[in-house]
């Protein structure tokens, strides 16, 4: 049991979300940039810069998400809701507008998350190749 919760608890501790510059825990996204910063980039890079606190953010794109997906599946499920005074020619360019509006939405935001999930994976590789390098460094000095 113990080896069991200290494995949960560095798991939770490998979650974290880091800064890409610093390796400093951060709970801040800087909207401008769409990174994740720390305390000390906010003091040099991000002072201008639309802020909010990565929880907030990532609950605001997964709900955008969910919204997008919900008005995509309501289009599909009855197109004649939205637009039900027009001739079908009109129903039609409505419809193929407003997919392409909302699966241009759908890809942005998934672009957003990816390059996010990118960045922490980058940087957690980065980190994993220091350990390495430096565990070798001190059993090749044995």
């Amino acid at each position: 049991k113990v080896q069991k919760c200290k494995a949960e608890k560095n798991k939770k501790t490998d979650n974290t979300d880091r800064c890409d510059t610093h390796k400093q825990e951060a709970h801040i996204v800087c909207v401008n940039c769409h990174v994740i910063v720390c305390n000390t980039c906010l003091q040099s890079n991000h002072e201008e810069h639309e802020l909010k606190h990565i929880d907030q953010e990532k609950n605001n794109i997964v709900r955008e998400v969910k919204k997008l997906i919900e008005d995509s599946v309501k289009i599909l499920e009855n197109p004649q809701t939205l637009c039900s005074e027009r001739s079908l020619t009109l129903d039609k360019h409505f419809f193929q507008q407003n997919y392409e509006h909302v699966r241009h939405q759908i890809e942005f935001k998934a672009a957003e998350i990816i390059r996010t999930v990118e960045q922490q994976k980058e940087s957690l590789l980065k980190e994993l190749n220091q350990r390495q390098e430096r565990e070798l460094g001190k059993i090749n000095k044995q």
